[in-house]
């Protein structure tokens, strides 16, 4: 896949010419769509360029992951989505919420604005948010050999039976967080609920070191969206990753293996 010539695109309001990686990837995905924002991005900082920078990075190593799977056109996202995108996630500094917004960035594959809502959602989380929708939905990776009926589409019922159960510990040791107390915490589980990420979170029972989280449809599009399965159903990310790698045509981000996931965790039903 060839390199393409990067534009200067300081007329836009962006400081300097973009260079490297970082602004391969930016216009790799959505330079049509920036030249038609015009010059609507003001007087940037440098610490907004370096997280844009910093996730055009991010968007340039999946490229390359799924490069056998267009032609390397630079595309042609409406550009109402491409001024929130690289807006919203300008003000992100966090390297997991970032890995967000670069699945967002990558799946985006026609002139449709719908995927503003999905920027929306991530847009509004907080890093603390993130992590932990991150931990949930990662628990599910390889869970098809132990549980395969239920769907993440398939209901309330079908959702209770995706139950992840793992120790509060767990929890806050994953998390980083001094203990179960922490505001950070708090402000996790009511972001997650709120944002309809999760069906339910909370302790099994009343002083109970059994946390349980119910999923949400909603919470499993998100995920899938921000590893950049290229497998369309969203049941993907219940898949073993391993031998989706022996599948043509099917690939994902690799960035969950230098992020602590949860260590005690069991699936289904309570």
């Amino acid at each position: 896949m060839g390199e393409l010539e990067i534009p200067d695109l300081a007329d836009l309001g962006l400081p300097g010419a973009l260079a490297g990686a970082g602004a391969l990837g930016i216009y790799w995905t959505l330079g049509p769509s920036i030249k038609a924002v015009g010059n609507s991005f003001g007087q940037w900082t440098e610490y907004r360029m370096n997280n844009l920078l910093r996730i055009g990075e991010k968007v340039s190593a999946r490229r390359e992951l799924q490069s056998d799977l267009d032609d390397g056109s630079p595309r042609a996202v409406h550009p109402r989505l491409a001024a929130a995108l690289i807006e919203n996630s300008s003000w992100v500094d966090d390297d997991l919420h970032q890995e967000y917004f670069a699945g967002l960035i990558v799946g985006e594959k026609n002139e449709s604005d719908d995927g503003l809502f999905y920027s929306r959602v991530v847009s509004e989380l907080t890093a603390s948010q993130v992590r932990l929708h991150f931990l949930i939905y990662r628990a599910y990776e390889g869970s098809f050999a132990t549980i395969q009926a239920p769907r993440f589409n398939g209901g309330d019922a079908a959702l209770r039976q995706l139950t992840v159960r793992a120790s509060k510990s767990s929890f806050t040791g994953a998390l980083q967080l001094r203990s179960f107390d922490s505001p950070s915490w708090a402000a996790a589980v009511h972001g997650l609920v709120r944002a309809g990420l999760v069906t339910e979170i909370a302790p099994i029972s009343a002083g109970s070191d059994t946390i349980v989280a119910v999923p949400s449809l909603l919470g499993a599009i998100i995920y899938h969206r921000a590893l950049s399965y290229t497998t369309e159903g969203i049941d993907a990310i219940r898949s073993d990753r391993a031998q989706l790698e022996r599948i043509d045509g099917h690939s994902y981000a690799p960035f969950p293996d230098g992020v602590a996931g949860l260590a005690d965790v069991v699936i289904g039903a309570v």
